[in-house]
């Protein structure tokens, strides 16, 4: 079991099938950024990526995760 501060990323892939990874002791931005940064160097082979903080879910498809880098 993960502790109430960490933070589960989900990446979908495109054969669809799911990868997940926690974040212990990180904050949303971080998640995001990572999430972000997955994506783009993944190179196509994940689709989407779900990031689940234990209150809520944000989900973001590959092409709109182009801001998530420069913190915006």
């Amino acid at each position: 079991m993960f502790s109430a501060q960490s933070i589960t990323l989900v990446f979908l892939t495109d054969h669809g099938t799911k990868e997940t990874m926690h974040l212990d002791h990180s904050t949303m931005f971080e998640a995001r950024r990572l999430a972000g940064q997955v994506l783009r160097a993944g190179g196509g082979l994940y689709i989407r990526v779900e990031i689940d903080s234990g209150d809520f879910v944000e989900t973001f498809d590959e092409p709109g995760l182009s801001d998530v880098s420069n913190g915006e």
